[in-house]
C-alpha cells in the first residue's frame, strides 16, 4: 500500500484502504508522508477522509506538513491547513514548514504558512 500511495495509485491505495491495509510502512512512516511527499493530492484527501493523523512524525521529527512545504505541493498544504496542521512544529534539527518552503524557493506556500 505504500507503494501505491507514494507512486500515485488512488484506487488501489483505496481499495487497499477498504480491505484493512496498515497505514504505516516497516519504518512507521505513514501514508499521508509518501502521498504527500510525491504531490499526490487526492490520496492525500482519501487518507484525510478516513482520518489520517496529520500530527504523526517520521524518524526526522517532520510531520506531513514538511512534506508537502519541503515539495512546493501548495494544494496539499492547504488541504493539511484546513484540517489544523501546526506550522509551529519544529523537526529534529529545529526547522519548521516555512523554512522547508523558504529553502526550496516556493514562496506561494511561504505566504500560505
Amino acid at each position: 500500500i505504500y507503494i501505491a500511495a507514494s507512486e500515485g495509485h488512488t484506487e488501489i491505495v483505496k481499495l487497499l484502504l477498504d480491505k484493512g491495509a496498515d497505514i504505516r510502512d516497516h519504518e512507521g512512516e505513514t501514508l499521508i508522508f509518501a502521498a504527500a511527499n510525491g504531490g499526490y493530492t487526492e490520496i492525500v484527501k482519501l487518507l484525510l477522509d478516513k482520518g489520517a493523523d496529520i500530527t504523526v512524525r517520521d524518524y526526522d521529527g517532520e510531520t506531513p506538513i514538511f512534506a508537502a512545504a519541503n515539495g512546493g505541493y501548495t494544494e496539499i498544504v492547504k488541504l493539511l491547513l484546513d484540517k489544523g496542521a501546526d506550522i509551529t512544529v519544529r523537526d529534529h534539527e529545529g526547522e519548521t514548514p516555512i523554512f522547508a518552503a523558504a529553502n526550496g524557493g516556493y514562496t506561494k506556500i511561504v505566504k500560505l504558512l
